[in-house]
């Protein structure tokens, strides 16, 4: 019987990235459902020279960050030794269940031989579907050959996995699937402060996240603004990336001011800027990364209470519901230009009313998804007998 599900993977804890927030939501499900959980989180970092394992405890779990330093070694060795984990996971009895997070296949493979000696349960946590776009020749042979072993054979072998997508469930259909957005805990004070809107005498718009250089197309969200009519008053304030950075990443200058480039900031801090906001705005083509993933973004939008703009990716029309609590622009850019222009000329009525369904309407709260799990874990456990 499991009474303690281990995560392993990068996840920043306890707000570093979105991946943070997902594992977070996960680990609150399986807690509801009865089971311990301890988080490992393995990290580059800059305050250490040799490899340290360092214990927090928080409130309702334990975390383990194992820390490599900053260099070409520390970060080869973050991707590749498994000791570590295997150590921390020898210290328990067999009532143990290891969930490994969007991890690379030489830790898969080293995973599956030390459980099926040790006779424990492995469940894939699969949210992504990486790509090798943009990367140098090398690195596209090494990372594309990890996706494939990855993604195509070793997950495979496992007999049960939590999957963030209908595309993935498919793709996975021989296996026991648990399909889960990125789901929040709504009942947290970050997502219900009071915080004093932006000026209401315009539309105010927000992007917040790590757009790479192949997954949100903030550069098209900038070139439909740009088209909007002149009467029209609007900001973005764009949270993850500086100036800078997007004009060397998406080769465009950007010169128009109502574009607001506000870089790196915590996540208390974009928290804040979001429930501020009017909209949340994305734009994602619907390719095999973006289909295979879920928006963090999108979760967080709502958990805020600010609707979305968002392409129809991933499954994003399960959730969003047509002019209560966003807009699915079309990816034809002529098409999604006439809508979004639409959108921006909605007045502080509509706006505000569509604010109020989007508070009371939360599909990613993860309380939702805890019966479902119940029933997921309950046929693990039965497999496992």
């Amino acid at each position: 019987m499991i009474k303690k599900v281990f995560f392993v993977g990068r996840f920043r804890l306890p707000d570093g990235t979105a991946a943070a927030q997902l594992i977070k939501g996960i680990g609150k499900i399986l807690r509801e459902t009865g089971y311990q959980t301890v988080f490992i989180d393995k990290e580059v970092s800059a305050k250490v020279k040799t490899k340290e394992i360092v214990r927090v405890e928080e409130k309702d779990y334990t975390i383990y960050k194992i820390l490599y330093p900053y260099t070409w070694l520390g970060k080869f060795e973050s991707y590749t030794e498994e000791k570590s984990v295997l150590g921390l996971l020898d210290r328990e009895t067999n009532d143990i269940c290891l969930a490994y997070y969007n991890y690379p296949s030489i830790g898969i493979f080293k995973f599956q031989r030390y459980a099926a000696s040790k006779k424990i349960t492995l469940i894939p946590i699969v949210t992504e579907w990486y790509s090798t776009q943009g990367r140098n020749f090398l690195v596209k042979i090494f990372k594309g050959m990890d996706i494939i072993f990855r993604m195509c054979l070793l997950q495979k072998k496992e007999k049960a996995m939590i999957v963030s997508s209908t595309f993935l469930e498919k793709y996975y259909a021989d296996l026991d699937t648990f399909r889960i957005p990125a789901v929040i805990d709504v009942r947290e004070e970050k997502w219900n402060k009071d915080v004093k809107p932006y000026d209401q005498d315009e539309i105010n718009l927000v992007y917040a996240g790590s757009p790479g250089k192949n997954k949100d197309k903030i550069d098209k969200v900038l070139r439909l603004l740009s088209q909007m009519d002149s009467d029209i008053r609007y900001t973005l304030r764009v949270i993850g990336i500086g100036k800078q950075e997007y004009e060397k990443d998406f080769s465009h200058v950007c010169t128009d001011a109502r574009i607001k480039f506000l870089g790196k900031l915590s996540h208390e801090e974009c928290v804040s800027i979001i429930t501020a906001s009017d909209f949340t705005i994305l734009y994602r083509n619907p390719d095999r990364v973006a289909m295979a993933g879920f928006p963090t973004k999108i979760s967080e939008s709502i958990a805020c209470g600010i609707p979305a703009i968002t392409t129809n990716t991933s499954d994003i029309k399960l959730y969003i519901k047509e002019g209560k609590n966003g807009f699915i622009l079309p990816m034809d850019e002529s098409a999604a230009h006439k809508k979004l222009q639409v959108i921006m000329r909605m007045n502080r009525k509509e706006i505000d009313r569509m604010k109020e369904f989007t508070r009371n309407y939360q599909p990613f709260d993860f309380h939702n998804y805890v019966p479902e799990a119940k029933e997921f874990m309950g046929r693990i456990e039965k497999e496992e007998r």
